[in-house]
């Protein structure tokens, strides 16, 4: 958040520094995310969903098998496009929009803390690459798809990253 001129790091609604990439549906449909949604993760996988973010920005036939070892369903759709299935929803979900509901409750909880609605949102992008293996443009791809995802939110984007090579 934004105090003045300082940049502030709030606690979640749970209280923790961090929000974690996960959510999930109960067998009832209710959503959840964060760390109510890692909480359920042992009881039902399948309905519960967490490193969302490999398959952002990624047709199916980018993808390496190593990113497909999740413990819920991962497909392709017949337009080669990555879906992940909920079996309690009976419905399949575009990465991105799973993780627009994370990014809905992050944006939530600003407002209610700030009383006030939140109208614009920085994405942070911290990559992480081994030399030479990461194509050029797949930051780009993925903060398109970044902005994809804000605009489903509605909500202005502006990418910032922070790079690291490993």
């Amino acid at each position: 958040c934004l105090v003045g001129s300082e940049m502030c790091i709030r606690d979640s609604a749970e209280g923790g520094r961090t929000t974690p990439s996960v959510i999930g549906y109960t067998k009832d449909q209710e959503l959840l995310v964060g760390q109510l949604a890692r909480r359920q993760l042992v009881l039902s996988p399948r309905n519960t969903f967490s490193n969302l973010k490999r398959f952002v920005g990624r047709d199916w036939d980018e993808l390496e098998d190593s990113s497909l070892s999740v413990p819920y369903t991962v497909r392709a759709n017949d337009q080669g496009q990555v879906r992940v299935p909920c079996p309690v929803t009976e419905r399949e979900y575009a990465p991105e929009e799973l993780v627009a509901s994370i990014i809905r409750k992050l944006v939530d909880d600003a407002s209610t803390y700030l009383g006030e609605p939140v109208e614009a949102a920085v994405v942070v992008v911290l990559v992480m690459q081994k030399l030479h293996t990461l194509p050029l443009g797949m930051v780009a791809d993925q903060y398109e798809r970044s902005k994809e995802i804000n605009n489903m939110k509605k909500l202005p984007t502006h990418l910032y990253t922070i790079g690291g090579v490993s």
